[in-house]
């Protein structure tokens, strides 16, 4: 007797594509999470309703939890460079960086500062 497709399993794999582009890509990688979690609960549904795990589920599971991995390893690598960021490192080594490159002359380049220009404008 041979098996009908699962409908979840085609799902799966849609979101689970879905969420890899989102995760690589710039604008969308916050939100690649939904579309992962989404794409893991419909390949666990299709393969509760079938026999086996189809392959078209198995290649969504594995593309949801690949994407999962990665949003899981940016959230991280974020938490940590925000730490840093604003522990005040990463200041000291950028005007250490601008004393080392350019010295007394980084004034000269740019002589205006923001408070001076605040009193020229009426």
């Amino acid at each position: 007797m041979k098996e009908e497709k699962c409908g979840y399993s085609v799902a799966a794999l849609v979101l689970g594509i879905i969420s890899l582009i989102m995760v690589v890509s710039c604008c969308f990688t916050v939100f690649s999470f939904i579309p992962a979690i989404a794409g893991i609960v419909c390949a666990m549904i299709a393969k509760s309703r079938t026999i086996r795990f189809e392959d078209i589920a198995l290649g969504g599971f594995i593309c949801s939890i690949i994407s999962l991995v990665l949003f899981l390893l940016l959230l991280i690598f974020g938490i940590l460079f925000y730490q840093y960021a604003n522990n005040g490192n990463m200041n000291s080594m950028i005007n250490q960086y601008y004393d080392d490159s350019y010295g007394d002359d980084f004034q000269n380049r740019f002589p205006f500062s923001p408070e001076e220009e605040e009193d020229d404008v009426i």
